[in-house]
Formats: C-alpha cells, sequence, structure tokens
C-alpha cells in the first residue's frame, strides 16, 4: 500500500494544531490572551511589553516595542532565526506530525505583518506593487478642497489612490499590506528592472511614506518646461510642488509658477541637474518647511545651509503661520495662500 502523507504547509499543520498550541509552545509560561509577558525575542525587555491578541479570530503576537505584529509562524520565525520552510519544519517536528511531509520546496523567510511599517533593507532590490483604485468624494477633500490641487495635475504627476500593496524584496517574499483610507502611490519610473514608486498614507499613525526611491530622485521633474522660463521653486514634497502649480496660475498670478522637490527634505537636487536648471532658469529659489513648533527649527538650518552652498535665496512661510506653503494654503484658503506669495516673493512678479 502506498503511504499518503499531507505537504508541508500551514494549512496542513493546522490539521493537527491550532495558533494557539503553537504560542503556547514556543512562548515560555504562556500567559494566556491579552495579557503582557516578557519578549523573548528582545534580551533588553525588562517590563513585560508582548502580548497575543485576537484580531478577528486571528491570533497574533504584538510587541509595543516594535511596530506591526506576527502571526504564530511569524513568531517562532523570529525567535529562532528560521526561513519560512524552516519555521514550518521545525513545528512539524516538534509536535511529531508525521503525517505531514517533508520538502524540497525553499521559502524566502517572511513574516505577516498587519499595519506595520515594512523594512526596506535594500530599496534598490525592493519591489513595490499596488493595487489602484478609484478616486473618490474623500479624494477630492484631501487634495482639492484642501490644498487647490486638480485632478488633472495629479494625473500628469502619476499620482493615483490605492487599496492596497505588496513589497518583495531579501525580507518579504511577497507581502501584502493593508492600507489606510487615505493612500496613494507617487509613480515614478523604471530604474535597474524595477518599478520606482512611493507609498503616501498622510493620515497614519503606523507609517506615512514607503518608497523604493533613492535621493537621485527629483519629483516634478517631467513636468517642467524643457527650455526652462522664469522662476522655479524647489520644495520639500510633491504636495507642495501641487500646491504651487495649481494655485499660482496664469490666471491667479499672472505666470505659471513651476516647482519641484527632492527625495525629502534631508536630501537635495543632484548637483548634475542643479547645474542644468541653472542654465535654464533666470530665478531658482528655495522654499523648504518652517519647523517653528520644534526646538530646533530643522527647516530653517536646512535652508540656510542649502542657501550658502548654492547661492539661491531661501523663503518660508511667515512668522508661524504654517509648517509649510500647502500646511498654509489647507489653513488660510487659496485667497490668503496667493496674498502670501505675492507679499513674499514680490520682487518675482
Amino acid at each position: 500500500m502506498y503511504e499518503i502523507k499531507l505537504p508541508l504547509s500551514k494549512e496542513s499543520i493546522e490539521k493537527y494544531i491550532s495558533p494557539w498550541d503553537i504560542f503556547n509552545t514556543y512562548i515560555d509560561n504562556f500567559p494566556g490572551l491579552d495579557t503582557s509577558f516578557r519578549s523573548q525575542i528582545r534580551t533588553d525587555d525588562k517590563n513585560p511589553s508582548c502580548r497575543v491578541i485576537s484580531v478577528d479570530g486571528v491570533l497574533l503576537y504584538k510587541d509595543f516595542a516594535k511596530k506591526g505584529m506576527l502571526d504564530c509562524y511569524g513568531y517562532v520565525s523570529e525567535r529562532f532565526g528560521l526561513s519560512f520552510y524552516e519555521t514550518l519544519s521545525k513545528i512539524r517536528n516538534d509536535f511529531n506530525l508525521t503525517d505531514i511531509e517533508e520538502s524540497n520546496k525553499t521559502f524566502v523567510k517572511t513574516s505577516v505583518i498587519l499595519k506595520g511599517k515594512p523594512e526596506i533593507i535594500n530599496k534598490s532590490q525592493t519591489v513595490i506593487l499596488k493595487k489602484a483604485r478609484k478616486w473618490s468624494l474623500q479624494d477630492k477633500e484631501f487634495w482639492f478642497n484642501r490644498y487647490g490641487i486638480t485632478n488633472k495635475w495629479l494625473e500628469a504627476a502619476q499620482i493615483e489612490p490605492i487599496s492596497s500593496f505588496w513589497i518583495k524584496n531579501t525580507k518579504f517574499n511577497l507581502v501584502e499590506f493593508s492600507c489606510d483610507d487615505y493612500s496613494y502611490v507617487f509613480n515614478y519610473y523604471w530604474h535597474d528592472g524595477i518599478f520606482r514608486r512611493k507609498i503616501y498614507q498622510p493620515f497614519s499613525t503606523n507609517y506615512k511614506w514607503i518608497s523604493n526611491v533613492d535621493s537621485t530622485i527629483v519629483q516634478g521633474w517631467d513636468l517642467l518646461p524643457k527650455t526652462g522660463g522664469d522662476l522655479l521653486i524647489i520644495t520639500s514634497s510633491y504636495k507642495d510642488v501641487g500646491t504651487f502649480m495649481c494655485n499660482l496660475t496664469r490666471e491667479t498670478v499672472g505666470k505659471q509658477i513651476y516647482a519641484i522637490a527632492p527625495n525629502n527634505e534631508e536630501t537635495f537636487i543632484p548637483l548634475p541637474v542643479f547645474d542644468k536648471l541653472k542654465d535654464r532658469w533666470k530665478h531658482i529659489i528655495l522654499w523648504f518647511d518652517n519647523d517653528f513648533d520644534k526646538f530646533k527649527n530643522t527647516g530653517k538650518i536646512r535652508s540656510i545651509e542649502l542657501s550658502l552652498e548654492h547661492n539661491i535665496p531661501f523663503f518660508l512661510t511667515p512668522g508661524q503661520t504654517a509648517k509649510d506653503p500647502s500646511d498654509y494654503r489647507h489653513q488660510y484658503g487659496k485667497d490668503e495662500f496667493i496674498r502670501m506669495i505675492l507679499t513674499e516673493l514680490h520682487e518675482y512678479f
């Protein structure tokens, strides 16, 4: 007679044991659900900071010193430093599940993480996939009502709303992450066989940005006229780029104002690109964040450094009105935003 065995998988294991059995076995002195205990993964956990909780009937391990949660397999993988296949094999052997066969299949180590920040180990090798959704009234409220950013500009900038995204790299085989209600993707370009993009979740309490782009990105580059022009603003975010370009138009201020942004405020436009911009634009100015509510106004300090280094003037939102141009537009409205810009930049109009 032939001996029929089940393949090595989570589904096969759970025909014999439950996630509760796995947590109860691999957490020493497991206290049960919703009861804190010391981490057996982190050696520095002096006070109980971990729990196993139930989320819609799924048992998950939560370490409050970290972001994200692990299912029972992810927990065993993390505790013992095992790949996913090695984790399944260990559980099979420890529970003596002889009706489940071993397998030659190799799995990439991964963890099930819900609403946690995916750790981008190597951006150059990370693939980010996304599932787009239709634009909604809440998207209009966020982009247009707050900042005056139009659908036409969003389409040109390749920004779209999403319902979920996936990450694949040396840490994750292909893991899906759920999105907040306000979630968007900034699509950029192909590089080294991988499409470069950012995930933007403005109201996320866990993570706001996830990307596989580096400091060479120039946000808004494709929206600039090839021959250059009169005034170019280098600002700190793509949202600020949209706020400048959609509110400062020929109809409102007599000419179209253009803007670009580096990957983030800690970086700057790559020097070869900046040299091209200086040849094409009559005036280039800097408008980064005014971090007036911080102990150190890092945005102002960074602006001064870049202004001196590249010999370009810098501007900030006046006083303690708002951190950045888009926030100013949101707080005070379109007319006041335009008035503020014309006042601050009067020499360029």
